[in-house]
């Protein structure tokens, strides 16, 4: 047993190996029961999934709140925790992608597209897998990255339709998969329209060039640069607006929670940098105040910068940016906060 120095730590310890063993049982309990029942999807069993994870995820959050030890040793019994559930979360495309990180850095462009998909990926998902999914997919964060989604997509509707028939460039930074772009309407007049994406995934700018072609089709100007934000940032300012040009709407709703204070400084520094007079900026942060990180950070290892309205908003004004140059705004869950910045 790690040393965590605490009171009744020995208990504390005990309680959650209890609860670990008691989620093992219950996940084989499930898979024997969905083994039976065969590949067609069961409330019930799913029904069943929701509980004993939602149970599992208060203890994970009981016990981090309660013992202090080393962030060393807390990684460490993390990481068991997730060797301990493994047999059951590996059936699960979503669970594993997200785990595993394929592409080297959380939230690629294809879990991205299974979670705006909002369907189990019943060709890579085994058995148990599927409720596994599906739990993954109704959590907070998911629906909250979907209304992001939709926040973006509008928000270009209602800018590009703004801009009748002038000229206007959009940079769109760590892309992703562009699915904002993918639902644009297709009565949207995309004439005299460039957008350049920039991502540091080659395959996620294939993807959205394959996925936009039509969009091309209908007079858009796509352009596509396999670069690192971050290396782009801290390049001098003439030689990034050289390669990319100024821009009307420099946009970015993924990257920012990962990066910490001193390297998003940087970065938006340089996008603004990028904007004509007039031109806007747009950040997306999640509100950590909104949603409950145990979930993620304990079963998919995956987490983010812990800010809150209050936060950002003092970071920008810290970083030179005034009350009356930001207009902000929330996706229908609320959980996410979007800052759109004008350049005056």
């Amino acid at each position: 047993m790690t040393k965590l120095q605490t009171t009744g730590v020995e208990e504390i310890r005990n309680s959650f190996d209890s609860a670990v063993r008691k989620y093992q049982n219950q996940l084989t309990e499930i898979e024997s029961l969905q083994e039976k029942i065969g590949g067609e999807f069961n409330q019930d069993l799913q029904g069943l999934i929701n509980d004993s994870t939602d149970e599992i995820e208060a203890a994970c959050h009981n016990f981090e709140t309660n013992c202090y030890g080393s962030p060393t040793e807390l990684k460490g019994i993390k990481t068991e925790f997730r060797k301990a559930i493994s047999p059951w979360y590996s059936k699960s495309y979503l669970m594993t992608r997200a785990t595993t990180k394929p592409r080297g850095f959380p939230g690629d462009f294809m879990l991205l597209e299974r979670i705006y998909d909002n369907v189990p990926v019943l060709d890579s998902s085994q058995g148990i897998g599927m409720y596994l999914d599906r739990w993954f997919l109704d959590s907070h964060l998911a629906l909250a990255v979907r209304n992001r989604k939709d926040y973006m997509r509008n928000l270009l509707v209602s800018r590009l339709n703004e801009r009748k028939d002038r000229a206007f460039n959009i940079l769109n930074l760590a892309s992703g998969p562009c699915r904002e772009w993918q639902e644009l309407p297709s009565s949207l007049n995309l004439k005299n329209v460039k957008l350049t994406c920039v991502d540091i995934d080659q395959e996620a700018l294939d993807y959205l060039r394959t996925n936009l072609n039509e969009l091309e089709e209908s007079g858009l100007e796509l352009v596509t640069a396999n670069e690192n934000i971050i290396k782009m940032a801290l390049r001098k300012k003439e030689e990034t607006e050289k390669k990319y040009g100024l821009q009307d709407l420099v946009y970015s709703i993924g990257l920012f929670d990962y990066l910490p204070d001193s390297m998003l400084a940087k970065v938006i520094s340089r996008s603004y940098d990028l904007l004509k007079e007039n031109g806007s900026m747009v950040l997306a942060f999640k509100d950590r105040e909104k949603y409950q990180t145990t979930r993620y950070d304990w079963l998919t290892d995956w987490n983010f910068q812990p800010r809150n309205e209050q936060t950002a908003t003092e970071f920008l004004e810290k970083n030179g940016f005034k009350h009356d140059q930001m207009n902000v705004s929330r996706e229908l869950l609320n959980t996410i906060i979007f800052y759109e910045i004008t350049k005056r």
